[in-house]
């Protein structure tokens, strides 16, 4: 495979004329270990993105036998990934839509787009698509929608919960908080 003017083994450290002289800096990483595998970045080495944890590789329990669409429960398993520690704030995608990459989110009444006092509140009212659309504008693009798979396993723990705050169906403020 062809990267840039140079060939790219699996495994190979980026040089400059690779992939168009990007770092893991570049990429919004901390580390120093850029490789290449068939043309695409390998970020595996660069370390923690800011504002991200890891999630290891492994089985995890997926589905519920209280919800028709969400059996059976099965084990699944994933490979490592990164998500992001906190959720995208109103702000943060507003950003995304001044600099327009991403379409106006719902507004009104339930919302928090464009709502003074709210800039902090996580985004709502957001399609897949317009979640997608901020994945490739943030950061340079090098974010991901997790998939249901990663999102649930995130969200359930190491323990199967029900929800990420326990097996009560109803959180506490403590919980919202």
């Amino acid at each position: 495979s062809m990267c840039g003017n140079d060939l790219a083994e699996p495994g190979e450290a980026c040089d400059g004329l690779d992939l168009r002289e990007s770092t893991c800096e570049t990429l919004g990483y901390m580390g120093t270990g850029l490789g290449c595998v068939n043309c695409s970045y390998d970020v595996s080495a660069c370390g923690s993105p800011p504002g991200m944890a890891p999630v290891p590789s492994g089985a995890f329990t997926m589905g519920s036998d209280s919800q028709p669409d969400e059996q059976p429960i099965r084990q699944v398993i994933t490979d490592g990934f990164w998500i992001d520690v906190n959720e995208v704030t109103a702000q943060d995608y507003a950003a995304c839509v001044t600099a327009g990459f991403c379409a106006v989110p719902l507004v009104g009444t339930g919302y928090n787009y464009g709502v003074v006092g709210r800039e902090y509140h996580p985004i709502n009212g957001v399609s897949w698509f317009g979640a997608e659309a901020y994945c490739g504008w943030v950061d340079g693009g090098v974010k991901r929608l997790p998939t249901e798979a990663e999102w649930e396993k995130v969200a359930r723990g190491t323990d199967a919960r029900a929800y990420p705050w326990g097996d009560l169906p109803h959180a506490s403020c403590m919980h919202v908080v």
